[in-house]
């Protein structure tokens, strides 16, 4: 009986930890999300989720906005960064 009671207690805090991590990842990714209006330029979304566009900044550095308005191929584009938007031409 007692190593069932182990497993049980194992697998119920397991479970709690596995759902509290689930429950912080969603809110930090809700605040990291950047609002983007209707009247704003169409988004170009990062290939990695909300530091995408950051990593390639630094790596890139002067040339980012140049090489994402070549490759969007838009009038004018929103590139979002952490919480905040740039607009590219």
């Amino acid at each position: 009986m007692a190593l069932i009671d182990a497993i049980n207690l194992l697998a119920s805090k397991s479970a709690i930890g596995v759902l509290e991590i689930a429950t912080m990842l969603f809110f930090v990714a809700r605040a990291l999300k950047t609002r983007v209006d209707e009247v704003e330029p169409p988004v170009i979304r990062p290939p990695i989720p909300y530091v995408g566009h950051l990593i390639r900044s630094i790596r890139e550095q002067p040339w980012l906005l140049t090489n994402l308005g070549e490759e969007c191929r838009l009038p004018i584009a929103t590139v979002p960064i952490l919480k905040g938007k740039v607009a590219v031409d």
